[in-house]
């Protein structure tokens, strides 16, 4: 299972660190994304796991959405295959 966590990018390293206190592994990626018709810098940020991530995920969700002063985040579960080689 992979949740991602959409938000604006304007205070990555808090982003980060948020982040880290909840997970010891993640993935952080720029995007460019649109909100109300304007154009924005975004971070996506992944976590792979199984369900029992969904609830510190979206705390997580909810901590950067204080710390962006955003209205709301975007959070996605995701059903997939993943394994290590």
């Amino acid at each position: 299972m992979m949740f991602r966590v959409f938000t604006e990018d304007v205070n990555r390293p808090k982003i980060e660190a948020i982040a880290g206190k909840f997970f010891h592994a993640f993935t952080m990626m720029p995007a460019q994304g649109v909100w109300n018709g304007q154009k924005e810098n975004s971070l996506v940020i992944e976590v792979i796991g199984d369900k029992r991530l969904e609830e510190p995920v979206n705390l997580m969700a909810q901590e950067i959405k204080l710390a962006n002063r955003q209205e709301s985040v975007l959070v996605q579960r995701l059903l997939n295959s993943n394994w290590l080689v």
